[in-house]
């Protein structure tokens, strides 16, 4: 949960700050003084200190036998509390379509499988045990058992709205849809919900078109229905923080079609302990920098086109926004510093027809990316705060 609830707290810490008006080429030729003077080969031993970089696990094996409609997968770690009222949210949806339901406990050491045991004449519905390796792990093995045309992922902690599949899965089972994205609400108790509306956009490819109308599209693996294809060659980042930002830089490029669907609502819950308290200092956070840069070799092998603005916003948004608040919190300057020099790098090696792309919809885009092949460092903090 932790990605969206970090996406909340960014919102609102943007709109709290007042950025004084500013004519766009005005601020461009504004000379920002703070340029970084880092060697990258010490920026690379900084960063390797805190968190060194690992090749992950990319074991990837598929069901050839694709005979149900869907696959849903629910990883589960100490969700005793939750892990019921999800199961029965799936359910109450009344599914009219051939279905299964995988949930992989991950070494939980709650009653959480007890729990889950409660609902034997559930007969969709498959365990799995696994030593604990983390959420990604747990989704792996669940695309490994996967036997469903549509793929659907769903957190412990999370649930449906009722007869919230029954629409939006026959829509997409009907037209063949790549992905189908639903409206999501944060629950906060029985009686409080905020709800985040998609609206009916259709068919649009581009996630900035419904961020720029309604704020709001989450990059996380739940709330959405995959066309199975899109998972053939693609699993989540075993053993990384943010192993879900492939969602946009990868699956998301991979599909011919995105559809938004407004009416199903998927409620999520967050929590203060998962959104602050783990972030405090948290060296983990220097994956955000590694899980980027896995998606681009990720990309190259399965020859994903990158060379679009729509790719290169979704690029700067993780080098930018998101890769700083991460960062934020550890104390050592030197590491924003160092993954700053490290993207500018990797910008400079593996996109250098960036530099010639212009973002004349949104000067913080311009900012950023001026700020990485300048190596200006202040340039790319302001820019960070005008998107």
């Amino acid at each position: 949960m932790f990605n969206i609830a970090y996406s909340l707290f960014l919102k609102y810490k943007m709109s709290k700050q007042k950025i004084k008006p500013i004519n766009e080429q005005e601020l461009l030729s504004t000379k920002f003084s703070d340029s970084s003077k880092m060697e990258i080969g010490d920026c690379y031993k900084t960063l390797e200190k805190f968190r060194p970089y690992r090749s992950p696990k990319m074991k990837i094996v598929r069901k050839q036998n694709r005979n149900i409609d869907l696959s849903i997968i629910i990883p589960v770690y100490n969700a005793e509390k939750t892990i019921g009222k999800c199961l029965n949210s799936i359910l109450e949806s009344k599914l009219r379509v051939t279905y299964e339901v995988i949930c992989i406990n991950d070494g939980s050491t709650d009653n959480s499988v007890d729990v889950i045991n409660t609902f034997e004449k559930f007969n969709q519905l498959i365990l799995v045990d696994q030593p604990n390796k983390g959420a990604s792990a747990a989704r792996n093995t669940g695309l490994e058992l996967a036997r469903g045309r549509y793929i659907f992922f769903l957190d412990s902690d999370d649930f449906v709205r009722k007869n919230y599949f029954n629409g939006f899965v026959e829509d997409c089972i009907g037209n063949n849809r790549c992905i189908s994205v639903s409206s999501v609400g944060r629950y906060v108790s029985d009686l409080h919900m905020t709800l985040y509306p998609i609206g009916d956009i259709g068919i649009n490819k581009s996630l900035r078109a419904i961020n720029k109308k309604y704020d709001y599209c989450p990059g996380t693996p739940w709330g959405k229905m995959y066309h199975y294809s899109l998972w053939q060659n693609v699993c989540f980042f075993d053993g990384f923080a943010f192993e879900d930002t492939n969602i946009f830089l990868t699956v998301w490029q991979l599909a011919n079609e995105i559809f938004y669907y407004k009416k199903p609502i998927y409620c999520f819950r967050t929590s203060d302990n998962s959104l602050f308290k783990r972030q405090k200092n948290n060296y983990c956070c220097i994956d955000s920098l590694w899980v980027v840069n896995e998606c681009i070799n990720l990309n190259k092998r399965l020859n994903v086109k990158m060379n679009n603005q729509e790719f290169y916003k979704l690029l700067l948004w993780h080098t930018g926004p998101l890769l700083i608040g991460r960062l934020a919190s550890i104390a050592e300057k030197k590491v924003l510093e160092s993954a700053f020099n490290v993207v500018a790098d990797m910008l400079e090696n593996d996109f250098p027809e960036l530099r010639k792309e212009k973002f004349e919809d949104n000067i913080g885009y311009e900012m950023i990316k001026e700020g990485f092949f300048s190596r200006n460092i202040e340039m790319w903090e302001y820019g960070c705060r005008r998107i």
